[in-house]
């Protein structure tokens, strides 16, 4: 799905293991950019049933990754920046420390 200057990807991946344990994982990736941005989001829900033909899964977990880039003045054919990460699941949220990044025109 392409929503102007956001584009959305979803995959799902439904596997069952030699123990008979099916695990499905589905992946939602969100890029949105702008001038002065770019914003990715990854959210990952993995579930396990304790056998595949089970409808209710025995574990569940719900991850959600959020970088933001913003974006310098070029110059000398490069871009330095900042970048700033998110994590946030069951636990709790998680905040990286700034970090700077450079990239190459």
């Amino acid at each position: 799905m392409d929503l102007g200057n956001t584009t959305e990807t979803q995959v799902t991946v439904e596997s069952v293991g030699s123990n008979g344990v099916k695990r499905v994982v589905e992946a939602l990736v969100r890029l949105t950019t702008t001038d002065r941005a770019v914003e990715r989001i990854l959210t990952i829900h993995t579930r396990l049933f304790a056998r595949y033909q089970h409808r209710i899964p025995a574990f569940k977990f719900l991850q959600t990754f959020i970088i933001d880039e913003i974006r310098g003045i070029a110059e000398a054919g490069c871009r330095k920046g900042e970048l700033f990460m998110t994590i946030v699941d069951e636990t709790g949220v998680y905040r990286s420390p700034l970090a700077e990044v450079k990239t190459f025109l």
